[in-house]
């Protein structure tokens, strides 16, 4: 679909991967989303610059119908981008959780969200990062995360027996005691845990699905 906007046709298209993507002059591109405008200058494509927009009327594309925004522009750049690889380490540099990638524009910083994940939390406690592009090629930046004294959550999905009752049941890795009796009971252990005091404990679970607690593995057997 082609419409006028200051007097520049602009060509409109719906593509795979949801974004609108408006041309002017079959040169310039705008992408809801990123928000970016490329123009492409003797056969090489570049960012000039950056800007907002808002809704202007609808069109139809199939049964959907779509916002076609004008461009306003609100600043200049360069354009130039960096992406960032985010490696999530422990203490030793050994990696923990898969690398993250960010795109940030050179010059400017970017504020992200760290990933949550069972047994690791950032070393600062903070799980707000904020990267800055220094230059248009790709950088690797490591975070470092600290483990739980209890350790990431190893996938166990066990029916075990408690076969021992001189071990404790626990609400949390803070040692708050349950009074749940368990003894001589059957759950569901669909966790393992490799605490830092050289003991290992499993989650119990009912056969519905209600955390009960955790208990050391040698409070239990595995049945069929």
């Amino acid at each position: 679909m082609k419409y006028s906007y200051d007097n520049l046709e602009m060509t409109v298209t719906y593509r795979k991967d949801k974004e609108i993507e408006i041309r002017v002059a079959n040169h310039n591109t705008f992408r809801v989303g990123n928000i970016t405008v490329t123009t492409e200058y003797a056969g090489k494509k570049r960012t000039e610059f950056i800007g907002r927009i808002e809704a202007h009327e609808t069109w139809k594309s199939g049964d959907r119908t779509e916002n076609i925004p004008p461009f306003h522009a609100a600043s200049f750049y360069e354009g130039k981008e960096q992406i960032i690889a985010l490696k999530i380490v422990d203490k030793n540099g050994k990696e923990v959780y898969p690398t993250q990638y960010v795109k940030v524009e050179v010059g400017k910083t970017r504020k992200i969200t760290l990933p949550k994940f069972s047994g690791y939390y950032p070393s600062n406690k903070n799980y707000q990062l904020t990267v800055k592009g220094v230059k248009e090629e790709n950088a690797t930046q490591s975070v470092v995360y600290t483990r739980t004294a209890a350790g990431p959550a190893i996938s166990y999905n066990y029916r075990v027996k408690v076969t021992k009752k001189n071990y404790k049941l626990y609400k949390n890795f803070k040692w708050k005691k349950s009074k749940t009796k368990v003894y001589k009971k059957t759950y569901v252990a669909k966790y393992r845990y490799k605490h830092e005091n050289g003991n290992k404990y499993l989650a119990l679970y009912t056969k519905s699905g209600k955390f009960v607690g955790y208990i050391n593995t040698k409070a239990a057997k595995v049945v069929k």
